[in-house]
């Protein structure tokens, strides 16, 4: 992906994570646990053939997940 340009990076980021919001939203929306429907205590993420992450979403207040980068 080193021949890209920052606008297409900037958009494909933005959609996997929002692919990640997406997920938590589905688990919260079927989960049976009050932990998980209610309180939203929760992480999501994506990741690529060798288990890196790629993209990670939490809905816990005031939790720091780190940034990732697409390389």
């Amino acid at each position: 992906m080193g021949n890209l340009d920052p606008v297409t990076v900037a958009v494909f980021r933005d959609r996997i994570v929002s692919t990640a919001k997406q997920m938590a939203s589905y688990v919260e929306n079927a989960s049976p646990s009050f932990v998980t429907a209610e309180v939203h205590d929760l992480s999501t993420a994506i990741f690529d053939k060798q288990g890196r992450p790629i993209a990670m979403f939490s809905d816990i207040s005031n939790q720091q997940i780190g940034y990732f980068q697409i390389q």
